[in-house]
């Protein structure tokens, strides 16, 4: 729901058009230093978006185990195309093919390639699925509360969340049923980092009902603390929104 300019902003810290900067890790790693796995979204793609990056637990801290067995986070490479990719999204567009250091395709015979090293690869791929038309490869059920917060981050960073309309009543479906679960389990209240994420999925996706239902649900139960937050009342709980996307306006709500 962000404006292009703020998403555009935002993105521009994460895209680079060179590989992500090796750690110091990777002298002492060969693991860090493998090349992305290729995944084609569109096998005629003139694209290839390199999402993630390669990351190494810290080597003085890992067990004296061979690098291959321990799990690393890798880098994705996406084949797709820039097209489909500029028709999604305003932000896609302008990074495209608006004159910015992406947008620079190279010679003749050279592949074009752009480097998202802050966005998660599992969670890109479900977004390019989508815009790529290739349906079947979207989950009809999502997981937990936390990935669908995370994939709206996502989506709201490219400006993208609109792809995701066909399956909003699902996911929120689920979203709800997860909800009340959690407040069974937690004795009338769930995590405040689960119902922060609540607020934001349900703003960023348009639900105006379930919004509503979460405020009061959290409001009537959630005192203000020193700071006039509301702080709620979960074991070891700090202050909503602590470190979770918050809508705006939400702090003088």
């Amino acid at each position: 729901m962000n404006s292009d300019s703020s998403s555009l902003s935002s993105l521009s810290e994460g895209a680079t058009v060179s590989p992500s900067e090796k750690t110091d890790l990777t002298t002492t790693c060969p693991e860090a230093d493998s090349p992305p796995q290729i995944h084609s979204i569109d096998v005629d793609g003139d694209l290839h978006l390199i999402v993630g990056r390669n990351e190494c637990p810290d080597m003085h801290s890992r067990p004296s185990r061979h690098p291959s067995e321990i799990p690393h986070t890798r880098a994705v490479t996406y084949v797709v195309c820039s097209k489909t990719l500029s028709r999604s999204s305003p932000v896609w567009k302008r990074l495209l093919y608006g004159g910015f250091a992406e947008s620079k395709k190279p010679e003749a015979g050279g592949q074009w390639t752009v480097c998202l090293p802050e966005d998660e690869p599992v969670l890109m791929k479900t977004i390019l699925n989508i815009a790529h038309g290739r349906f079947d490869q979207v989950p009809v059920k999502w997981g937990t509360v936390k990935d669908l917060y995370l994939l709206t981050l996502l989506t709201d960073k490219y400006d993208l969340t609109h792809l995701l309309r066909p399956w909003v009543q699902g996911w929120m479906q689920a979203m709800g049923t997860s909800y009340e679960d959690e407040k069974q389990n937690g004795r009338g209240v769930i995590p405040h980092e689960a119902a922060s994420q609540c607020i934001w999925i349900v703003w960023e996706l348009g639900d105006e009902d379930s919004m509503e239902y979460l405020i009061n649900d959290i409001a009537y139960g959630s005192p203000l603390n020193a700071s006039e937050r509301l702080e709620y009342p979960w074991k070891g709980s700090g202050p909503m929104f602590e470190g979770i996307m918050e809508p705006p306006g939400m702090a003088g709500e």
